[in-house]
Formats: C-alpha cells, structure tokens, sequence
C-alpha cells in the first residue's frame, strides 16, 4: 500500500509538471541534468566549420562547400517553422520563433526548456538550411543533437516532448523506440499528444516480440526520470495500456 501510495504521488506530481511547463515554459527551469548534457551545450562552442563535411554530405549538400553561404529565405522558414509546431501543439512562446541558433543556444544552456524545444525541432527539420551557421553543432548527426535538446527539455519540465520523439521515430519507422516513448506520454496524460500522430493507426502491427523490445526500453525510459525505483511501482502498473 506505502509503494502504490508513494507511485500516485509520483504521477501527480508528473502530471502537475506538464501543466505547469504547458502554461509558463517561458519562465526559467532548472538546468537539465540528463546524461550528456554537458556534451550537447559544449557541442555549440563555436565549432569550426571544417568538422560540417560529413554532415554536409549527409544532408545531401556538397562535401567541399563547406562555408560557403547557402540562400535562405529566413521569413519562410520561420513561417513554416510556427505553423508546424503550432500544429504538433509545442506551445512554446512566439519570440522563440524569431532567435538565432546562438541565441537559444545561449538560454538552452541556462536551462530555458522552450529554447530546448526550438533546438531539438530545428535540428531535427531545419539542418539543411541552418548547416552553415556558424553556430551550428556538425560533430554530431543532426538527429542526435534534435534527440539530445528534446530529452533535456523533458527533464527541464517540458514532458510533450515525449510525444515529440515518439513522433519523430514513427516518421524514421522505428516503432520499438516510438511505442516506448509513446508509453512515456501517455504516462504523463499529455493532452497535445493526439495532435503529432494517431497512436491506434501506427502501432497496430507491431509484433509481439516488438512490443515486448518496446517495454523494456519504456521501463528504461521511466526509470531515468525516477519513475522506477526501489520505494516505487512500476509505470506499466499505472500507465493507459498502449496499444
């Protein structure tokens, strides 16, 4: 009974994040304490464009133009920047919109959880035209990088990121990883989630053998923010049952 009772208050006092996160993400959190943190903010210290090469490649781009300036109509981005979040319902602050990568950079790096977001999205939709910003982090795939400010914006108090990367491995078909971070969100009743996919439609087919790789990364997911331990119930205890 202590464990189950102790279990509740966790998941209120999840709950109570999102709402908190959802109405006031402008206002300044705690730094992010994830594995790596140090590695995702140190990654911005003006990196020298040299290392972009791979990345340019990867992106399609060609590998011996590093440097050179790519045509970008800067308000056409940000227009289908704000349309696109504000269709996958992130809530985050309109100035965001507007900053450069230096700019987030610098408030991410405070522990700002919207500036986070606008990391993570615009690493994971925008590498090809932001490659060649100075301040711009080419050691790493873009999708790391997008992956890494997403989870930092989760432990800042941002959980619809959850659904977030549930949606983004659903786009890259790797639904072991999507489930458990579906799982995640459907833990913290996220109410935006329905907005980034439809979770009965995507999951549908996977295998039995899928879905149980899928558990056992959704009880590491829980157990790296605290949401398992030895004085707590297992989440597959009190979480919807996914589908």
């Amino acid at each position: 009974m202590k464990s189950t009772t102790i279990a509740l208050s966790t998941v209120a006092l999840v709950i109570a994040g999102v709402l908190v996160s959802r109405q006031a993400i402008s206002d300044t959190p705690a730094a992010p304490t994830e594995p790596g943190k140090d590695e995702v903010h140190a990654a911005h210290q003006s990196e020298p464009a040299s290392t972009g090469r791979s990345w340019n490649a990867a992106l399609g781009l060609n590998p011996f133009a590093v440097g050179e300036p790519v045509k970008v109509d800067q308000q056409i981005l940000i227009r289908e920047r704000l349309e696109r979040m504000r269709k996958g319902k992130y809530n985050t602050p309109e100035p965001y919109y507007h900053m450069s990568l230096k700019q987030l950079q610098q408030l991410a790096h405070n522990g700002d959880a919207a500036a986070m977001v606008q990391l993570g999205e615009q690493y994971s939709n925008e590498a090809a035209q932001l490659v060649n910003d100075a301040s711009f982090d080419s050691r790493k795939p873009p999708a790391e990088v997008s992956r890494q400010y997403f989870y930092a914006a989760m432990q800042a108090g941002y959980l619809h990121a959850a659904a977030v990367i549930a949606a983004k491995e659903i786009d890259n078909n790797n639904l072991v990883e999507a489930w458990a971070w579906d799982k995640f969100s459907q833990f913290t009743n996220d109410p935006d989630r329905a907005a980034l996919y439809n979770a009965d439609q995507q999951f549908v087919g996977m295998s039995a053998e899928d879905k149980k790789a899928a558990e056992a990364r959704y009880q590491e997911i829980a157990k790296d923010f605290g949401l398992i331990g030895p004085d707590t119930e297992s989440p597959a205890a009190t979480a919807n049952p996914a589908p």
